[in-house]
């Protein structure tokens, strides 16, 4: 906002002065005027003017007082202006000013984006992995612990022991094996062993063979640990853990 306290007691000055001259030089005419007919009356002389003196009288009247209102105008309109160039000057402080706090507030929304979505990614990383955690918790771990073959009766038997969370409705799957039952296969706890009996053939026995046992976790998701068989041992497919001992029981 403008601060005219400045500015209106400069126009009401230069008004005052152009009013009071005006006044001044009016009465200082009507006073010559006046004495210049009293002066023609005492000497019993007339007076009377043409209306070309008249004319003449009336602009040297009104033509100082039109130039002392040019002037004072010309003044006022000065006045105008500057306090026209202080109101530009200020509504551009003013929308500077106000520029600044936007891009400020702009910038501190921003930072609160990134902070607020850099916060959604860790709370979303740190979820992830408790969640991993949890199901890796769960999760069934079949381990090998031996294995006895008898090739009379082309049978072989496999103990697991389940090193990871309970494992429900285990099922023995291969494409080598004739046929393979798991006991227990309802229910293995944690630290609980069960025992897999497969039927093969000698041939099989010497050349090996792929075998996978399935079974879900206490939430219902489905695992599948896939083994092969080579030269009497029993080794995860995913990468071996060590020949496991194994005992052939001729019969």
């Amino acid at each position: 906002m403008i601060d005219e306290t400045g500015f209106a007691p400069r126009r009401r000055g230069t008004t005052l002065i152009g009013v009071l001259a005006s006044i001044a030089w009016l009465a200082l005419w009507v006073f010559a005027i006046w004495g210049d007919y009293t002066a023609a009356a005492l000497v019993r002389r007339d007076a009377v003017l043409t209306l070309n003196e008249w004319s003449a009288l009336a602009a040297a009247i009104i033509a100082p007082i039109g130039v002392l209102w040019l002037v004072l105008g010309y003044y006022q309109q000065a006045d105008a202006l500057a306090r026209n160039t202080a109101m530009l000057s200020a509504q551009q402080a003013a929308l500077t000013t106000q520029f600044h706090e936007t891009s400020a507030l702009v910038q501190e929304y921003a930072r609160q984006a990134a902070a607020a979505a850099a916060l959604a990614e860790l709370e979303v990383a740190a979820h992830r992995r408790h969640e991993s955690a949890r199901r890796a918790l769960l999760a069934p771990d079949f381990r090998f612990a031996n294995a006895s073959f008898s090739a009379a009766h082309g049978l072989a038997t496999v103990a697991m022991i389940n090193v990871g969370g309970t494992a429900y409705g285990l099922r023995f799957q291969s494409e080598d094996f004739a046929d393979g039952k798991i006991r227990p296969s309802e229910v293995v706890e944690r630290n609980s062993g069960f025992t897999l009996h497969a039927t093969l053939t000698p041939m099989l026995r010497n050349r090996g063979g792929t075998f996978t046992i399935r079974c879900r976790d206490i939430e219902g998701g489905e695992h599948a640990f896939a083994f092969r068989t080579q030269d009497g041992a029993v080794t995860p497919l995913e990468g071996a853990l060590g020949r496991a001992r194994t005992e052939t029981v001729e019969g």
